[in-house]
């Protein structure tokens, strides 16, 4: 096998030397040519069996262990002897590589040439597959629709300052002659975690002298942001290490 290139962006890896050497030589150029137009890192590697068939497992610890970029690396698996084939993605290819989307995608390209016999040809139509699907990208809203939802938006937020506004100036004037007040508050009792307080607000307008108080209660203070400082620090104590999502893709039998 040849020695690994960090220029390229694939690996063709068969350590059972499962394809003889012209196969190895004919594959690795085919990969080579399907994905030199792609971002991202594609694995092949053939087996000759997974241990206990736990395919899933196995192909994502395989992809994590030969991938040169984690975060960006695409594998399928091929067992000969277990006649079946897995793909593991990152995480941020987990859409489109849905279990089914891959599931569908080997049987259609790979399980028929597989049965008969024609290995290298399955796997370069299985990864031709893989290519195209990788291209794919979520629906985007058509612009149409899109300026419509910023239009609505817009609205309501304008709608929401607007009433904040009117809402926040009528506490501001006299009661009598709608001048502009001023206002003072005095706190007559504070509030703590198991009991509420009191403040006087006293409105007093210089115009025409009226003047009126009234009291309001204050909230009981709130133990939530101690109870949320002593999460993070559990957090903290436990890692930041969360894996960041699980892998996409899918596999199928021949």
């Amino acid at each position: 096998m040849a020695n690994m290139d960090y220029s390229k962006n694939y690996q063709l890896i068969d350590k059972n030397h499962i394809l003889s050497a012209d196969e190895y030589k004919r594959l690795e150029q085919s990969i080579a040519d399907i994905v030199q137009d792609m971002y991202q890192e594609f694995i092949v590697c053939l087996v000759q069996a997974v241990p206990n068939r736990e395919f899933r497992k196995h192909a994502v610890a395989l992809r994590r262990e030969l991938s040169r970029d984690a975060n960006n690396s695409i594998i399928l698996v091929v067992s000969l002897g277990d006649r079946h084939a897995e793909i593991a993605t990152a995480p941020r290819f987990a859409h489109p590589f849905t279990p089914q989307a891959s599931s569908a995608l080997l049987k259609k390209t790979l399980t028929p040439l597989m049965k008969d016999g024609k290995t290298v040809a399955a796997i370069i139509s299985a990864l031709k597959g893989m290519c195209g699907l990788a291209q794919m990208k979520k629906k985007t809203t058509p612009k149409i629709a899109s300026a419509f939802l910023k239009f609505i938006l817009i609205s309501i937020i304008l709608a929401l300052l607007g009433w904040i506004g009117y809402v926040h100036v009528k506490a501001h004037l006299c009661i009598e002659c709608h001048h502009w007040v001023r206002i003072e508050t005095v706190v007559k009792q504070e509030a703590t975690y198991s009991s509420t307080g009191l403040e006087e607000i006293t409105y007093i307008c210089n115009n025409c002298g009226t003047h009126h108080t009234k009291t309001v209660i204050i909230p009981e203070k709130s133990s939530s942001r101690r109870s949320s400082d002593s999460s993070s620090d559990s957090s903290s104590d436990s890692g930041s290490d969360s894996g960041g999502g699980s892998d996409g893709g899918g596999g199928t039998d021949w």
